[in-house]
């Protein structure tokens, strides 16, 4: 059992859904618009008609329940099982919380209390309810869904109007008028608020306000509507004014009891418990609904619903007025008899009205007048309504004429004493009584009228007259009505009134009309005019008994013919007799429309004056009993909102007695066809028609007697005279701003926007424009920008500009565009236009540059004839530039190239056969051009002279072979193309797809994806003519399509390949599959306006009808093809058609017909294939039918020996065909069978079944069908990794799982075709090829099937794939190729390589390869791998998915971005900052993001190469290569990012070191210092500082160097000339004796042989000089970091105790201890200062010593360290001490002498001698001596050898030695070899290594020789940084150590 968690629901605004207090979220908007409307009806059941009519409308989907029965139980998995009831044939929430139902609730307490009079509870239940409101309910728009949230949200606002009634009435006037001022301008047409806002200014002491917000209604109301303000807003207005006392809130808060006089309404139902007990599920429905029905009525006549009483079906209500009662009883009860009830009877209600006074006490009613009412009721019957004698007193003025008050008598009530006089509101029937006169005989109707029928034929507006006609029937049905049609002069408003009357007229209607003169004005002039031909036919006997007839005089003075012996009215006031008038056309229109239903229609009442809209409106409100539907026209363009017809719009719409139709142009359609109507077939010229005339009828009408005046052809460059004379009228009455405006609007375009032609004309024109908007001149659109309505009108405006101002103003407008954003793109095309306009006043440069970047962008977007004359533009403007242009003729002969290609891709052969022409006479000097002028050549003749195929094709393979050794790849892809077409057209199939395969490999290498789609274009159609059998050809499509949707995305080349596959379709006999896919390719390419391919497609659609036998359908279709094609000026094209359309014709017995495009066929074919032939097959047979059989004989065998040299099996199958017709008909059956035999044999080689069945039949003859090929024989199964994988891609592809197909890809894959035409490569694929695959996966039917052919390891494989649709039957398209692929160590495609069948050894040596090249890599664990890169690379990948919310949490609030990118230099801090840059990347559009780390540093630092490019980039599309630093705090939060060029490496290297040392490294920024500046000097060839006796090794497994020879090495490579720059990828361990890094860098010799390093480095510094350099493979990392352990153990300090009584004296100074410090010192101190500058002299005895260290505190010193330099015994130690202020500000003071300590033998200090810094050798010099003279006294001997030793080396002379003399080098890095030591010192002396020694500490001591400690010091102007610099540090134990030993 389930257990269901809290649930909390906010419906109030947008869905909330929490649980258990924690917020869930719900997927996808049709679920969440379900659990809102659940809980919009909390309670209730919502039915699930209810919810599929919320979601889908009136059109939903035959899926639509299952759907939400999906919905439904996504809904129950989120939330629990249990949370949504299933309840009878809907749904209902379980136990809820909702925010809806609370509000309710609160909304009724607060109603409660105020009706209490307690109106500060009022206040806080009010408050309550607000505060749960968030908005509008989330719910779809729709009949379902706007209704609902209409009813909320005004539910909404009578509850803020309710609490500041509440508020008013508490006193708090003041404090609410800001509320109040707030709530008017939320809702300003509610004048409730309005008056709330009047009252409380007033009480508020602002009376002057008070008035003055009455005038603001006043005049919103006016302009808004055209009507004045109510009658409780005028009358407060007039208490204010009165300063009525009334107004006065009272001074305390009312009582909670009050006695007033109120009607009450009480309900029963009758038999309620007869219900219950027979079906209680029912009846607790029906309750329901009555519940609702009550409380709907009652709140809407302003009754208020106290409770229900007795059992619970009983209801009580209250009214302030009896007659709004007495409405709502009479409504209740019509609403309850026509409910239609799930009852086994039909629910029947008792109903008592009582008016009475009563209590009203804490909201409810109390007293004898609510008994009296109880009391009413129990004497009421099922469906009746009593009410009391004081109720209908009160009513009976009030009540409308079909309601009755019955008497009903005195009555007794139950326990009252006085009886009640009862009576009984009855709802009447109409009946004849209540009717106008009838007339006994039909009226005989009027004519039509005349000018209802208007010119030329009618088309379209369909869905206007179906609502005119329910406007008919409603009339029929319930009385007057109007219907308005709205629109601009000559749209057709009069004309769809005269057809809609003509239609009515022909059903018995009886027509009127009447129209509204500019010039006259008079009133009521349309009614006279229509009663002037009504009043006749009701003759005198229809209209004497008329009441009222003689006050038509006024309107029909001819009345009297009919009427002669009619008096004149009486005069009486005016007003009396205008009501007299109205009063009479109503009755007359009853008369008439009892025997005729009416239509009236009144004409161009946007001239009516005001006395006819009154007797309009007095029509509508009166004239329910007749049956009028009236039709008015208005020009919308005429109205403002002063007008008179504005105010009565707005009552029509407000009481629903009218309609309005806003009519607009007729689409392209509807042009077609009256342009057809008028006589022209010509889809152009409707197409050209529709755009200029925008489909208003009139300059159609107008523009089609211009086309006939013209001889049938459009020029646009003239005007209609009869449509400049109705643009001329309708401008004149514009104010002249607004001309000039619209002047400027003109010149800009069709289309412009405001801002531009204000910046333009330099004025404010938003007055000028709406001025043109109100007139239909222009129209205003979404953005601040407008289009003219019609072209025609802007054509009108330039013609009347003079040229100069036209120039001018082209002038301005492109400089203004130039500037603006876009320029460089989407206002390329405005830019040339507006610059090629003005290029003679010295915009030429100009015009030419716009001009050709638009044209490109064109051919981008296949609008060819657009590019095409953007090309020619640019040729002519280039004529304005000078001569002296350099390289003019290359400029022109290139965009004559461009304009060629355009000409011919849009199919305009006449201008290109010019355009060609000029080309030839360019390329004079030019091989290039010449070729590129064959090749247009070699097109035309395969488009207009066929007879030139020959010759063409053998010139484009020559200009294809020049056009490659000039290395012109685009140029190669256009020669093979277009000779593939021409060998196509010559039937040479197999050779076509050999130029094709080669053209793509061109196209692929010029990078330009229109070529590669070009040449992918022609792959279809070779497949379909060509050997392929059908499945294979259908394959062939099938992958063209994949190819496209992965990689270029062409729509045009999709719709070929669906137009092949329908004929392929057809060959299989599947016709309907055929046309759809004909339809489907035919939708594409009219929206891509692809006039060529229309046609092509058009004839397709012929063969396919003639492929499935039916002659009659295929005609129209090639009809329209044929035309086309014939206008285009396309020989070839027309011979095919021609020869097709014949077909059909002698198919349908109209041999004449065949004979004439026989004849046109054969004339214009030439050398083409399929048209020669065609026409061939078709003179045989129309031979054969004339008898003439040897002639039909020998034209059908020259079709077959045409059809014989050729490839293409189909036209060889037709050619033997009707070879066989003709010999069957002459009687040679034997031949006629041979030759079906044949002709069935190349139709089953195709796979064309349809066709092979129908040539069985010739003759009678059945040819059995070929038998099927034996099964394949099971091979061998092969199986690894690979393969399994494989097998997992195959069934999700099956599942049509696009989610788990992408996780079984890296997302570093290499995918990459190998196929003849449809290959491609990694660069073609779009980024994320498995999405784009989505579509065709999701549309599902795909299977693949897969044979194993190879396997290499575990992680290649090769198989062989066949790819089928979900069509299993035979001749099913399918498409195999052969499939390496490859997975990664996670198991995931990391390869995937396709091949042609045919090329399985390429396949398998590209196995072999890739296997060998997958065993040669080594394991390579090596990754940049730190907190900073994981952050980065979360955050790329949130970019990707757009998730903003989460990538804004890993940027830190102080976020820093630097760009410093060579003219991009700017910075920003701040996340809201990192986002916005964020945002603006996404922004470019679908762009790739590619990331390659480069380096890391400590954890916090990542350095990477981002490339940002566009998918499926062209070859000049954006690129960006980028450098970037992310930097990560110790959370895990990016806190900077630095960006530099590409090209800056070494800058970004610098940072990242800098960044580094200055944070992670900083403990050991000077190792790292040290470190990088080796690694810098290196790159710039020099030999970076290092020790004397530097150890290098190699530890690599093929080391380069022997020990010691590092420094050698690198020279080694530099005199081989040979660059290695290098840096450091990533730092694994660092301290302040070294570091262990992994480096890479890329070189390259002199030679150029390129080469790749990457070594993992340890380097230990000894100072600012490198000691030791440890190279390791990149692999070894860990052996390099325990080697750098191993030598970073501590070294033993150098320490005696000479060395702590030293340390502990200082120690002394700086506690300022003088007591202690005198301790530590001997009684006769010896301090003696050496120093050169500040020298000190000598000083004797305790006392003096520590006067001297406390004089130096105070100056100031305060701290006292030192490092150990040389230790000798225990009573001696030499060290560098450093006094400072311990400020380590260099500006501050300090001293860092050598000193010089000496202890006695009680272990105090009894000397000190100070040295300057650099005197080390002096210093070392006197602790030797002293040395000497004390502990090694015994040993001086051995000493004093020792130290001359060292003295010698100093001085570069060899020390003396025995013959014997041994040297030996045990370090581990060894400097020399055992004996070479000599040869290594004279070494070190040749590099001028001016180093001096000295020995830091003696370990042993004997007369046999020392064990020692040595340290150095250098200053070698090669080594070291500085030249005379002298530093010293700690040596630690690893520093070598020389021994000998001296006799």
């Amino acid at each position: 059992m389930t257990t269901l968690h809290r649930v909390e629901l906010g419906v109030l605004g947008p869905l909330q859904v929490r649980q258990d207090g924690l917020p869930v979220a719900i997927p996808g908007a049709k679920p969440r618009a379900i659990l809102t409307m659940l809980g919009l009806h909390d309670g209730s059941v919502v039915s699930a008609d209810s919810l599929v009519e919320l979601l889908w409308g009136d059109d939903p989907p035959r899926t639509a329940v299952k759907a939400l029965q999906t919905h439904i139980s996504l809904l129950r998995r989120t939330l629990g099982d249990g949370f949504v009831l299933t309840q009878g044939a809907g749904w209902a929430l379980a136990e809820t919380e909702v925010d809806a139902t609370r509000y309710k609730a609160a909304a009724r307490l607060g109603r409660d209390a105020t009706a209490g009079g307690d109106d500060s509870r009022a206040v806080v239940c009010f408050d309550e309810a607000l505060a749960l409101w968030r908005g509008i309910p989330e719910l779809p728009d729709g009949r379902r869904g706007t209704p609902e949230k209409t009813r909320w949200i005004e539910a909404h606002a009578a509850l803020v109007e309710d609490r500041a009634d509440a508020l008013l009435a508490t006193g708090r006037a003041a404090e609410i008028v800001g509320e109040l001022e707030a709530a008017v301008a939320d809702a300003p047409l509610r004048e409730r608020r309005w008056g709330q806002l009047m009252l409380a200014l007033y009480r508020a002491g602002r009376q002057g306000e008070a008035l003055g917000a009455y005038q603001r209604a006043r005049a919103l109301l006016a302009d808004e509507l055209g009507v004045d303000p109510g009658p409780n807003l005028r009358r407060l207005e007039a208490l204010i004014v009165a300063q009525d006392g009334s107004l006065e809130v009272p001074a305390t808060q009312r009582v909670s009891s009050v006695t007033r006089a109120v009607t009450f309404l009480l309900t029963d139902i009758e038999g309620s418990t007869a219900a219950w007990e027979a079906n209680a599920d029912a009846m607790a429905v029906a309750l329901a609904r009555h519940d609702e029905l009550v409380e709907q009525v009652v709140t809407s006549r302003g009754g208020r619903l106290i409770k229900t009483r007795g059992e619970g079906d009983a209801t009580f209500s209250v009214f302030e007025r009896p007659s709004a009662a007495a409405a709502a009883a009479i409504e209740l009860q019509d609403a309850i008899v026509h409910e239609p009830w799930a009852l086994s009877d039909p629910m029947r209600v008792r109903v008592a009205l009582h008016t009475g006074e009563a209590e009203l006490r804490d909201g409810d009613y109390f007293g004898r007048a609510v008994n009296r009412a109880a009391r009413l009721r129990s004497l009421a019957a099922g469906g009746q309504i009593l009410c009391s004698g004081a109720t209908a007193e009160l009513v009976i003025d009030s009540l409308p004429d079909d309601v009755g008050l019955v008497d009903r008598g005195q009555r007794e009530l139950k326990n009252l004493s006085r009886p009640e006089h009862v009576f009984e509101l009855r709802l009447e029937a109409a009946d004849e009584t209540h009717r106008a006169v009838s007339l006994e005989a039909p009226v005989e109707r009027p004519s039509l009228p005349p000018v209802l029928a208007g010119p030329g034929p009618f088309v379209g507006r369909g869905n206007e007259l179906q609502r005119l006609f329910s406007a008919w029937q409603t009339a029929l049905a319930a009385g007057t009505n109007a219907v308005l049609i709205a629109g601009e002069p000559g749209v057709g408003k009069t004309r769809l009134a005269g057809e809609w009357s003509r239609q009515a007229y022909d059903q018995g209607a009886l027509v009127i009309y009447g129209r509204c003169d500019e010039d006259l004005g008079a009133p009521y002039q349309p009614f006279a005019e229509a009663l002037r031909a009504l009043l006749p036919c009701l003759g005198a006997r229809g209209l004497r008994g008329l009441r009222g007839v003689e006050a038509l005089l006024a309107l029909v003075p001819g009345l009297t013919e009919i009427l002669p012996d009619l008096a004149a009215p009486t005069r009486a006031d005016p007003d009396t007799e205008r009501y007299a008038l109205f009063d009479a056309v109503v009755a007359v229109l009853g008369v008439a429309s009892a025997s005729a239903p009416v239509v009236l229609i009144l004409d161009d009442l946007h001239w009516a004056a005001k006395p006819t809209l009154l007797l309009l409106r007095h029509l509508l409100r009166f004239g329910e009993q007749a049956r009028v539907q009236i039709i008015g026209t208005y020009r919308s363009t005429d109205l403002d909102r002063s007008h008179p017809l504005a105010a009565m719009l707005a009552d029509l719409h407000r009481d629903g007695s009218g309609n309005r139709i806003q009519l607009s142009g007729l689409d392209e359609e509807d042009v077609t066809a009256y342009v057809a109507e008028a006589g022209y077939h010509d889809e152009e010229l409707a197409r050209a028609l529709a755009s200029v005339t925008g489909g208003n009828p009139f300059f159609l009408i107008e523009a089609l007697r211009h086309v006939e005046e013209s001889g049938g052809r459009w020029d646009q460059s003239t005007l209609p005279q009869g449509v400049r004379e109705a643009v001329s009228r309708r401008l004149t009455r514009l104010l002249p701003e607004t001309n000039k405006a619209l002047a400027a609007a003109a010149v800009v375009g069709s289309r412009f926007a405001l801002e531009l032609v204000e910046s333009v004309v330099g004025d404010d024109l938003v007055d000028a424009f709406d001025e043109a908007g109100k007139a239909g001149i222009v129209i205003e659109e979404p953005g601040g920008r407008y289009r003219f309505n019609h072209a025609l009108v802007r054509q009108s405006l330039l013609a009347e500009l003079p040229s100069v101002r036209r120039m001018r103003l082209h002038q301005r407008i492109a400089a203004t565009l130039e500037s603006q954003p876009g320029a460089d793109d989407e206002l390329l095309a405005e830019l040339a236009h507006h610059y090629f306009e003005c290029a003679w006043a010295g915009n030429a440069a100009k015009a030419v540059e716009y001009c050709r970047r638009a044209a490109d962008q064109a051919m981008a977007r296949l609008a060819y004839e657009g590019a095409a004359d953007l090309y020619d533009h640019a040729l002519h403007a280039m004529e304005e530039l000078d001569d002296e242009l350099p390289d003019r003729d290359d400029q022109a002969a290139e965009l004559l190239v461009a304009r060629c290609e355009a000409l011919l891709a849009a199919g305009d052969v006449t201008s290109a056969a010019g355009a060609v022409s000029q080309l030839q006479g360019a390329t004079v000097d030019s091989a290039r051009l010449a070729a590129w002028a064959t090749c247009f050549d070699g097109q035309l003749s395969m488009l207009i002279h066929p007879e030139r195929l020959d010759e063409a094709e053998a010139a484009l393979a020559g200009a294809a072979a020049k056009l490659a050794e000039l290395d012109d790849a685009a140029g190669e892809a256009k020669a093979h193309t277009v000779r593939a077409g021409c060998l196509a057209r010559l039937g040479r199939i197999g050779d076509c797809e050999i130029a094709l395969d080669d053209a793509l490999t061109a196209a692929r290498r010029a990078r330009e994806h229109r070529r590669v789609n070009s040449v992918l274009g022609n792959a279809p159609l070779a497949a379909l003519w060509g050997p392929n059998p059908v499945p294979r050809a259908g394959g062939r499509c099938l992958d063209v399509v994949r190819l496209l949707r992965i990689t270029t995305d062409s729509p045009a080349v999709e719709a070929t390949s669906t137009r092949c596959q329908a004929v392929l379709e057809a060959f299989r006999g599947r016709a309907a599959a055929a046309r759809r896919m004909i339809d489907s390719a035919r939708r594409t390419v009219t929206e891509l306006g692809l006039r060529h391919a229309l046609l092509e497609v058009e004839q397709f659609a012929g063969i396919v009808e003639l492929v499935v036998d039916e002659p009659a359908a295929a005609e129209p279709h090639l009809l329209k093809a044929y035309n086309g094609f014939r206008r285009m000026g396309l020989d070839a094209d027309t011979a095919e058609t021609a020869a097709l359309l014949g077909r059909a014709c002698l198919a349908l017995d109209r041999d004449a017909e065949a004979d004439e495009l026989c004849t046109e066929s054969e004339r214009l074919a030439g050398h083409a294939l399929k048209p020669s032939i065609a026409w061939r097959t078709l003179r045989a047979r129309l031979l054969s039918r004339r008898g003439e059989h040897v002639e039909a004989r020998g034209v059908a065998q020259a079709a077959v020996s045409l059809a014989e040299r050729t490839d293409a099996l189909v036209d060889h199958a037709d050619a033997c065909l009707a070879l066989a017709t003709v010999l069957g008909a002459a009687g040679d059956v034997t031949g006629a069978r041979s030759v079906a035999e044949r002709a069935v044999d190349l139709y089953e080689r195709k796979g064309a079944a349809a066709l092979a069945e129908r040539a069985r039949g010739i003759l009678g003859a059945r040819i059995a069908p070929a038998a099927a090929a034996p099964p394949e024989t099971p091979a061998v199964e092969l199986d690894n990794a690979c393969v399994q994988a494989g097998e997992r891609v195959i069934a999700a592809v099956h599942r049509r799982s696009v989610d788990e197909i992408e996780q079984l890809y890296s997302p570093h894959a290499h995918i990459e075709s190998r196929r003849k035409i449809v290959g491609f490569t990694q660069l073609d694929l779009s980024s994320d090829w498995v999405r784009a695959n989505t579509p065709m996966l999701e549309a599902g039917g795909v299977r693949i099937r897969q044979v194993v052919i190879a396997v290499r390891g575990e992680r290649l494989a090769l198989s062989r794939l066949r790819v089928e649709t979900a069509d299993v039957s035979p001749g099913a398209p399918y498409d195999e190729f052969l499939d390496l692929y490859g997975i990664d160590e996670e198991g995931r495609f990391a390869l995937q390589l396709w091949f042609d069948v045919e090329d399985l050894d390429a396949a398998l040596a590209e196995l072999d390869a890739a296997h060998a090249r997958l065993e040669a890599e080594h394991l390579d664990t090596r990754r940049l791998e730190n907190a900073a890169r994981r952050v980065d690379d979360q955050a790329f990948a949130l970019f990707a998915e757009s998730r903003w919310e989460e990538l804004s949490a890993l940027y830190a609030d102080d976020m820093r971005h630097e760009d410093r990118r060579q003219g991009l230099r700017r910075s920003s801090t701040g996340r809201a900052a990192q986002m916005s840059n964020v945002r603006a990347i996404a922004a470019t559009g679908d762009v790739k993001i590619t990331v390659t780390p480069l380096a890391v540093r400590g954890d916090r630092l990542y350095l990477s190469h981002m490339r940002f490019e566009l998918r499926d980039p062209q070859p000049d599309a954006f690129k960006v290569d980028i450098l970037q630093i992310t930097e990560v705090d110790d959370g895990g939060m990016m806190v900077a990012q630095t960006l530099f060029d590409i090209d800056d490496f070494d800058a970004a290297i610098a940072e990242l070191d800098a960044r580094y040392i200055a944070g992670e490294a900083a403990e050991y920024s000077g190792t790292w210092a040290v470190i990088s500046g080796a690694l810098v000097a290196h790159n710039q060839r020099e030999i970076a500082s290092a020790t004397r006796d530097v150890v290098t090794i190699d530890h690599r497994r093929v080391a380069a160097f022997p020990p010691g020879e590092g420094i050698a090495y690198i020279r080694a490579g530099w005199d081989l000339d040979q660059q290695l720059d290098i840096y450091v990828e990533a730092i694994h361990r660092v301290s302040e004796l070294g570091a262990v890094f992994t480096w890479a860098g890329i070189g390259a010799s002199h030679e150029g042989f390129a080469a790749e390093w990457r070594s993992v480095d340890l380097m230990l510094v000894d100072g600012e000089m490198l000691s030791r350099v440890e190279v390791f493979d990149e692999a070894d990392v860990d052996a390099a970091i325990a080697r750098f352990d191993q030598l970073s153990r501590p070294a033993r300090r150098l320490e005696n105790a000479a060395c702590h009584m030293f340390e502990r004296m200082q120690a002394c100074f700086t506690a300022r201890d003088w007591d202690a410090l005198s301790d530590t010192l001997v009684e006769d101190f010896h301090n003696e200062d050496r120093r050169r500058v500040v020298n000190g002299g000598v000083q004797r005895g305790r006392g003096a010593a520590v006067e001297t260290i406390r004089w130096a505190a105070d100056l100031g010193v305060t701290h006292a360290t030192s490092s150990v330099i040389a230790t000798r015994g225990e009573r001696l130690v030499l060290a560098h001490a450093r006094y400072s202020q311990g400020d380590e500000n260099p500006e501050t003071f300090h001293a860092d002498p050598l000193q010089l300590a000496e202890i006695d033998a009680d272990g105090r200090l009894a000397a000190i001698i100070v040295f300057d810094a650099e005197d080390v050798e002096a210093a070392v010099a006197e602790l030797d001596a002293r040395y000497l003279a004390g502990e090694a006294a015994a040993h001086a001997r051995m000493w004093s050898a020792l130290l001359g030793a060292y003295a010698a080396i100093n001085r570069r002379e060899l020390p003396s030695t025995t013959p014997d003399f041994e040297d030996i080098d045990h370090r581990r890095g060894a400097a020399f070899a055992p004996g070479d030591m000599v040869e290594y010192l004279r070494a070190g002396w040749d590099l001028d290594h001016d180093i001096l020694f000295y020995i830091e500490a003696v370990h042993r001591l004997s007369d046999l020789g020392a064990v020692v400690t040595r340290g150095r010091s250098c200053s070698s102007p090669l080594m070291a940084t500085r030249s005379t610099a002298a530093r010293f540090s700690t040596r630690p134990t690893s520093t070598p150590r020389s021994r000998g030993l001296i006799d």
